[in-house]
């Protein structure tokens, strides 16, 4: 019997397993640390709004999240994170 059609070299297969499983851990890291930071300031009684949640849940990057998860431990209000989370919305009038 002819097998016909294409298959992946061996060693490409694996490279390509081993980046997906990289980038599975590192997501993995990324969601423990953005659970950590809301521990914090549910445990500093800092108040989270829906949207802040939104933004923390959608960062991406990794070092950000470490900086918030840090300035947490100090942090009285979400502001106090600084970065895009520095930013209040204009008051209403």
């Amino acid at each position: 019997m002819t097998r016909i059609g294409y298959s992946l070299p061996k060693d490409l297969l694996r490279r390509m397993a081993a980046r997906a499983e990289a980038e599975g851990r590192a997501e993995g890291r990324l969601i423990g640390m953005i659970g950590a930071l809301f521990h914090v300031l549910k445990a500093r009684g800092v108040e989270i709004s829906g949207e802040t949640r939104d933004t923390i849940r959608g960062c991406k990057d990794p070092a950000q999240v470490y900086r918030w998860v840090r300035r947490a431990a100090t942090a009285n209000r979400v502001e106090d994170l600084g970065g895009p989370l520095a930013r209040r919305p204009p008051s209403m009038m």
